[in-house]
């Protein structure tokens, strides 16, 4: 501003209310989408008419994130695997008592675990008692869940057993007993451990980016 180099970010990001909302931060990244970068009409040479010392970056973080994408979208198990996982979700919060027992439920663990000496205790230790949700353009949000379903999985596998003996419907009742049997798997399980472990390595490379 000024006499001073400058640089804007604009883009959407959900808030806790799952409502689109626009954001800015410092620093100006694009994609090689047209509307952002094109050369004739893109946002980036409006700007740099009005200033020519507006300068930008290219959204390195955002080319990662597309190549998750298409990784996951060219292997079935993968897809698989986060179409589970995003079923998990709707089912289990579609309303205020299972997120409440999937909460008790997951207490008990950590408290039977803490009491066994299976976990240890300490600051920011075993306290995950909720579902982290993904964000399909914030690729490392998918780490965050699926942490969560590990860290959370034989209490998920509970909340849906309940789901499938009392659920409202048949279409519920059939859903969460699938859920249940897929959630058993090798070929989750394996893929689950597989892309938590991509993802933890990506995820360090996109903060840096």
């Amino acid at each position: 501003m000024g006499d001073a180099l400058f640089s804007i970010l604009v883009d959407e990001s959900r808030d806790v209310s799952i409502n689109e909302q626009m954001t800015m931060i410092a620093g100006q990244g694009y994609d090689w989408a047209s509307n952002m970068q094109g050369e004739f009409n893109g946002l980036k040479l409006l700007i740099m008419k009005e200033n020519e010392c507006a300068y930008y970056i290219h959204c390195y973080a955002h080319q990662l994130q597309l190549a998750l994408v298409a990784l996951v979208k060219n292997h079935v198990d993968v897809q698989s695997l986060f179409n589970i996982v995003a079923n998990v979700l709707n089912i289990v919060r579609a309303s205020p008592k299972r997120r409440e027992i999937l909460r008790d439920k997951q207490t008990m663990v950590v408290f039977e675990g803490l009491k066994s000496g299976e976990l240890s205790n300490g600051r920011g230790l075993n306290q995950e008692t909720n579902l982290k949700r993904s964000c399909d353009t914030r690729w490392a949000s998918h780490y965050g869940t699926l942490i969560s379903i590990i860290t959370m999985c034989s209490s998920l596998i509970d909340v849906l057993e309940i789901i499938a003996d009392d659920g409202s419907t048949s279409e519920q009742i059939c859903e969460a007993n699938n859920l249940v049997e897929l959630m058993q798997s090798f070929t989750f399980v394996f893929c689950l451990h597989l892309m938590k472990d991509v993802l933890r390595i990506t995820n360090e490379l996109s903060q840096a980016m």
